[in-house]
């Protein structure tokens, strides 16, 4: 019980970095569309309302993790550098005063919400485990080689089709709508609504179905052996996170 808690736990926090690193680029987005395009006036632009917003966001996210930590003191000393990212400043508030050094710098302090995508970081190294484990089943699964098996498959049937059919049927004229059709023949999905009409078109259609259902065991059961079978190797059992 309490893994499944702290897996829901984990989920959670992932999501909010993802979002709060999501927000921050778009503020710096925002700002160095500021740095490089001139103001003609003090009126807010929606971009000017965006950035508030998510200054808004930022400040609710830091007062909420700091309540959350069981030491805002603590928490402040540790966050320190997140905090002129709360400073609520948009282009059109510095209109006017370019000449001030000052406050044309403090456009910069949006750059430093930018910080926050060190967040990310602490996700990104729980991913990793994931995206290994994933790589390595595919290896296992030898998905390289059985998607590519499918795409030679695939082609083949488009080219027989379109080298028996073209002449004769409108459309196979098209070498794409050749292979749109194989690939849906491949799938046995025949989403498409055209099919050919003499004897050999027809016998590549056959072959391209019972090829495909085949494919699709196979894949289904070198998929189930990896998962089944699957163990890290030596080197990943000692660097988990590498």
């Amino acid at each position: 019980m309490p893994e499944k808690i702290n897996h829901r736990q984990a989920e959670s926090q992932l999501r909010k970095d993802l979002f709060i690193s999501i927000l921050a680029l778009v503020s710096v987005i925002i700002g160095l569309y500021d740095l490089t395009h001139a103001r003609t006036s003090t009126h807010f632009a929606w971009y000017d309302i965006l950035d508030l917003v998510i200054v808004g966001i930022f400040i609710v996210d830091f007062i909420l993790s700091a309540r959350g930590s069981g030491n805002w003191r603590s928490y402040i000393r540790r966050h320190w550098y997140e905090i002129p990212s709360l400073i609520p400043i948009t282009g059109n508030m510095a209109f006017g005063a370019e000449a001030v050094p000052l406050l044309r710098s403090l456009r910069l302090i949006r750059l430093v919400r930018v910080m926050r995508l060190l967040r990310v970081i602490g996700a990104a190294a729980r991913l990793r485990i994931f995206w290994k484990t994933a790589f390595r089943i595919m290896r296992r699964a030898h998905i390289d080689i059985l998607a590519l098996v499918a795409i030679l498959v695939i082609f083949t049937g488009a080219i027989a089709e379109w080298l028996i059919e073209s002449k004769q049927n409108i459309h196979f004229s098209s070498f794409g709508e050749s292979v749109w059709w194989a690939l849906n023949m491949f799938s046995n999905v025949a989403y498409v609504d055209f099919h050919p009409t003499s004897l050999g078109g027809r016998i590549v259609a056959i072959i391209l179905e019972f090829t495909g259902i085949a494919f699709i065991g196979l894949f289904t059961a070198s998929l189930a052996k990896a998962l089944l079978t699957d163990k890290p190797t030596e080197e990943e059992d000692l660097h988990p996170l590498d």
